[in-house]
C-alpha cells in the first residue's frame, strides 16, 4: 500500500511540475492533495492553515533575511568591488595572482554574505574586467570565477545550511561550525588546481605588475573590514554568545557601519539593498511553505519510514548508500535550483540515511557541498547563468565558461570525497564546541 501511495504522490508532483505550476505551489498543491485523498478534507485544509500562518514566523528562518540583507547591503554599496581591487594589489606580479585573488575573496565574502549569486555578482565583474585586461586565457577567467563562486554556500555562514538544518530540525550553529574547514579545503584545493593550470602553460595567467610592499599594506586594508565581517560573526556563534539570528542581526549592524566607514550610504544604495532583500527572501519562504506542506504530508503517511525500510532491504553498505544518494543529488542539481533540492529531497532521504545511523550534520556538510557542485553543473547551475551574463561583454563564450568549469568540478569532487571518507574534518570543530 505503502509504495502505491509514493507513486501516486511523485506522480501529482511531477504532473504540477511538467505543466509549469511553479515549483512552491507544486509542491504546496501536491501535499495538500495528497491529505486530502488519503486523510480527509479536514485535515488537509487545517494542516496548510497552520503550516501558512505559523511556519514563517519561526525564529530560525528569521536569519533568512537578515543574512541576505547583511550580503546585500555590501554588495549594493559596492564593498565587495572594493575588497577584490585591493587583494588584486596583494597578489600583484605573481603569475595567476588574480585568480588566486578572486579565490581568496569569494572565501571571504562568502563567509560575510552566505550567498553565491551575492559573491558572484559583486565580485564577477570586477575579476573578469580585470583577468580578460591581462590577457588571463578566457576559459581560465570564467573557470574560476563560476567554479569557485560557489564556495559561498559551504563557508559558514549559509543560507543553505539554515534550510537544512530547519528541516532536518538541528543545530544550525553547528552545520555553520562543521562547515569551516571544509570551507577551507575546498578554497586550497581551487588554489592547488589553478596553480596546476599555470604550471602547465603559464601564458594563460599573465603576471600584473608588480606593486611595492607600502602599497601591498596599503592595499590590505580594503580587504580586512571583510575578513574580520565573517570571522566575527562566526565567533560569537562558535563561543555561543548568539544564536544564528541574532548573530545575523549583529552582522546587518556591522555591515552597515562598514558601509558608512567607507562612506557608501546612499537612500538609493540602502532602497536597492531591502528591495532586493526582499525579492529573494519572498521567494525562499514561499518555497519553504510549500515544501513544509509536502514534507507533512510524507510525515503524516509515513513514506519516509517505509522508503527507509525499502532501502534496508538491499543490505546497501552506508557507503554505497551514500554514493547514490550523492549521485542522485548530482543529477537533480542539473535541473534544479539548491533550496528546492533540499527542501523536497532532505525530508524523503533523511530518516532512511539516519536508520543507518549517520550522523545528521555531517549528511548536511556533504549535501551541502554537492549542492555547490550543482551550482556550476550544466545545464541548469544557477552560477553558469550568473557567470555567462558577466563573461558575454568580454568576448567569453558559454562553450569556453563551461571549460574552464570542468578543472573546479574535479576539485570540488576530489573535497567532497575527502569528506565523506573522513568525517571529521566536517565533525571535527562542533565536537569542540561547548554543549
Amino acid at each position: 500500500m505503502e509504495g502505491l501511495i509514493v507513486i501516486i504522490v511523485i506522480s501529482i508532483l511531477l504532473f504540477f511540475m511538467l505543466t509549469g505550476v511553479p515549483l512552491a505551489f507544486s509542491l504546496g498543491l501536491t501535499g495538500f492533495l495528497g491529505l486530502l485523498i488519503f486523510s480527509g478534507l479536514d485535515t488537509a485544509i487545517n494542516t496548510v492553515r497552520l503550516i501558512v500562518f505559523e511556519s514563517p514566523q519561526n525564529f530560525l528562518l528569521l536569519a533568512v533575511p537578515l543574512f541576505i540583507l547583511m550580503a546585500e547591503l555590501l554588495v549594493c554599496c559596492g564593498i565587495g568591488t572594493l575588497a577584490y581591487e585591493g587583494i588584486a594589489k596583494v597578489f600583484s606580479g605573481f603569475k595567476g595572482g588574480l585568480a588566486y585573488a578572486t579565490i581568496i575573496m569569494f572565501t571571504a565574502m562568502g563567509a560575510a554574505t552566505g550567498s553565491s549569486t551575492a559573491c558572484l555578482g559583486s565580485i564577477g565583474p570586477s575579476a573578469i574586467k580585470e583577468m580578460t585586461e591581462r590577457k588571463y586565457a578566457g576559459w581560465l577567467a570564467a573557470g574560476v570565477i563560476s567554479g569557485t563562486g560557489g564556495i559561498a554556500i559551504i563557508i559558514p555562514p549559509s543560507i543553505l545550511m539554515i534550510v537544512y538544518g530547519f528541516i532536518a530540525e538541528i543545530s544550525v550553529s553547528q552545520l555553520f561550525i562543521a562547515g569551516i574547514l571544509p570551507g577551507l579545503l575546498m578554497a586550497a584545493n581551487y588554489i592547488i588546481t589553478t596553480a596546476i593550470i599555470i604550471k602547465i602553460n603559464p601564458k594563460w595567467a599573465p603576471a600584473s605588475p608588480s606593486l611595492s610592499r607600502k602599497e601591498r599594506i596599503v592595499a590590505l586594508r580594503s580587504v580586512l573590514p571583510v575578513v574580520l565581517l565573517g570571522i566575527f560573526v562566526m565567533a560569537i556563534i562558535y563561543a555561543g554568545l548568539t544564536t544564528p539570528t541574532e548573530a545575523a542581526a549583529i552582522g546587518v549592524f556591522a555591515s552597515f557601519i562598514i558601509v558608512v566607514m567607507y562612506k557608501k550610504i546612499s537612500k538609493s544604495n540602502l532602497l536597492n539593498a531591502l528591495i532586493a532583500t526582499v525579492k529573494v527572501t519572498g521567494f525562499a519562504l514561499i518555497i519553504v511553505v510549500g515544501a513544509l506542506i509536502f514534507g507533512f504530508m510524507m510525515s503524516y503517511l509515513r513514506l519516509p519510514n517505509y522508503l527507509a525500510q525499502w532501502t534496508l532491504g538491499f543490505n546497501l553498505s552506508p557507503m554505497m548508500l551514500i554514493v547514490a544518494v550523492m549521485v542522485l543529488l548530482f543529477f537533480l542539481g542539473c535541473i534544479m535550483d539548491t533550496i528546492s533540492i533540499v527542501l523536497i529531497v532532505v525530508p524523503i532521504i533523511l530518516p532512511m540515511l539516519l536508520t543507518h545511523g549517520m550522523n545528521p550534520i555531517w549528511l548536511g556538510l556533504i549535501i551541502c557541498m554537492n549542492m555547490e557542485i550543482a551550482l556550476s553543473t550544466p545545464p541548469l547551475g544557477m552560477n553558469l547563468f550568473v557567470v555567462a551574463g558577466i563573461a558575454k561583454p568580454f568576448g567569453i563564450t558559454y562553450e569556453e565558461l563551461l571549460i574552464g568549469n570542468i578543472p573546479y568540478i574535479l576539485s570540488n569532487i576530489v573535497s567532497l570525497t575527502l569528506v565523506i571518507i573522513y568525517p571529521n574534518i566536517a565533525l571535527w570543530l562542533p565536537n569542540l564546541m561547548s554543549p
